[in-house]
């Protein structure tokens, strides 16, 4: 009896990884600047109300930041609520 093996990530997964990707470079394109110190140059895009659902795609719950600015979202997450940027 022939298996097929598991699949790492399931076809909807893929489709919706897939959109990210084009999204996402447009995003930082057209925003090459970070959002929260407004000086360096954006490189990551965080989620301000998570990933789950609709918002992983939704553009208008995206923030384009530099890679300092969101380690610093995550790590002090109640004065990034106070900025907005986190729900």
């Amino acid at each position: 009896m022939k298996r097929t093996p598991i699949r790492r990530i399931s076809a909807k997964r893929q489709t919706a990884l897939q959109e990210y990707s084009a999204k996402r470079e447009v995003f930082l394109a057209r925003l090459p600047k970070c959002e929260a110190c407004k000086t360096k140059k954006s490189r990551d895009v965080h989620h301000m109300h998570g990933r789950l659902g609709g918002n992983y795609l939704n553009e208008k719950t995206w923030m384009s930041v530099c890679r300092t600015c969101h380690d610093w979202i995550h790590t002090h997450p109640k004065d990034a609520r106070a900025k907005g940027w986190l729900a």
